[in-house]
């Protein structure tokens, strides 16, 4: 999955050891190709080629202060599932762009740049935005009628129902940036793709993703090449402008992209689905059942095990309503409006109810 370019070539080292790989075709998508070069070398010869390697990939984290690469520590990364958080799972994510050219990393952007001009283009009388998010209150959404002529911004699994889709009369802009959920190798995330790609042929929606992830996305599906925007990562929290394509990655797919893209071609932002926290619940936040790939779920913890292991839900949420406040007060200075179409645990959106309780209705 990581790899949709033969042009590169992969070292291992040939092992006795037997490998039990049923749980992998149980719970991962096969995209095993064997036109990409890998080369199977005994362990000796395989040595001598760490110091012209570009990556040196450590497949077991008790190994990655071996003698034979330890310096070489500047070049190791850890794949290991099982080392810490998301550490394996943004190796995968960011594998592939870190091994093309600078010239292929420009024409990229450049493509990126372009296909957000035909976005703008097309949302250039678009005055206001409605984001649609996996909260539970996103059922709500039939209590809303929502303008043709608005910009409709969705995350994640929403893509999921299509009685939605229909009622809006079909997404804008589809966002996702989870380099476990959405850029791993699991069954969920190949599902999940599958999901994006009916949509864009469907409704004709532009794809807005973290620009390191484009090369990977359109090496597996070219079909995406027109209709797939990149976003650069910027070093300090800031608003995107249409010369500059950055966002600052939050760790929330809502201020991350969705609040950023939202920035750029409209005066006035409307959620739904936003819903947050409450002091009793002990994982990021609920999900809206109806919009999950519940089924593929256990594809996923088998996959990337740490991820889950390794979390601290509490202080995450902490950290994603302050910078959501901040973002959003860097959106107001702008004369951007930005308001929550129902009550949220969020502070930042609990303050911002949408003044007309029934946002969005003037127009079926």
């Amino acid at each position: 999955w990581a790899i949709p370019d033969c042009s590169i070539k992969v070292y291992y080292a040939t092992s006795n050891a037997k490998f039990d790989s049923s749980e992998i075709k149980k719970n991962q998508k096969l995209y095993y190709n064997h036109q990409i070069n890998f080369v199977s070398l005994p362990i000796d010869e395989l040595r001598k080629k760490l110091k012209d390697a570009g990556q040196i990939a450590v497949v077991n984290y008790r190994y990655r202060y071996n003698r034979f690469i330890l310096k070489y520590l500047n070049k190791c990364k850890i794949i290991d599932p099982n080392y810490f958080s998301v550490y394996e799972g943004n190796y995968w994510k960011f594998l592939f762009y870190n091994s093309i050219s600078k010239d292929e990393k420009k024409r990229f952007k450049e493509q990126s740049h372009h296909n957000f001009q035909a976005l703008s283009v097309r949302s250039k009388n678009k005055v206001k935005s409605y984001l649609f998010l996996t909260g539970p209150s996103f059922s709500k959404y039939k209590d809303f009628k929502f303008e043709p002529d608005s910009l409709k911004v969705a995350c994640n699994t929403i893509i999921k129902d299509n009685e939605f889709l229909k009622y809006v009369r079909g997404l804008d802009v589809i966002t996702f940036s989870d380099a476990i959920f959405h850029f791993g190798s699991s069954c969920y995330a190949s599902s999940y793709r599958s999901l994006v790609l009916d949509i864009v042929k469907k409704y004709d929606s532009f794809v807005v993703v973290p620009a390191a992830t484009v090369p990977l996305l359109v090496g597996h599906y070219p079909e995406l090449k027109d209709k797939i925007v990149g976003f650069s990562k910027a070093s300090i929290p800031t608003l995107p402008s249409f010369e500059k394509l950055e966002a600052f990655p939050s760790g929330s797919i809502f201020s991350f992209l969705m609040l950023p893209i939202a920035s750029l071609l409209s005066q006035k932002v409307c959620i739904l689905g936003a819903d947050g926290r409450s002091r009793s619940e002990n994982y990021f936040w609920k999900h809206n059942p109806k919009v999950q790939l519940s089924e593929q779920m256990e594809s996923v913890f088998v996959t990337h095990p740490s991820f889950f292991r390794d979390r601290n839900y509490s202080d995450y949420y902490r950290i994603h309503c302050e910078y959501l406040e901040k973002f959003i007060q860097m959106m107001e200075e702008k004369s951007i409006e930005v308001c929550s179409m129902v009550d949220s645990f969020i502070p930042a959106l609990s303050a911002r109810k949408c003044q007309n309780t029934n946002e969005g209705s003037s127009i079926v």
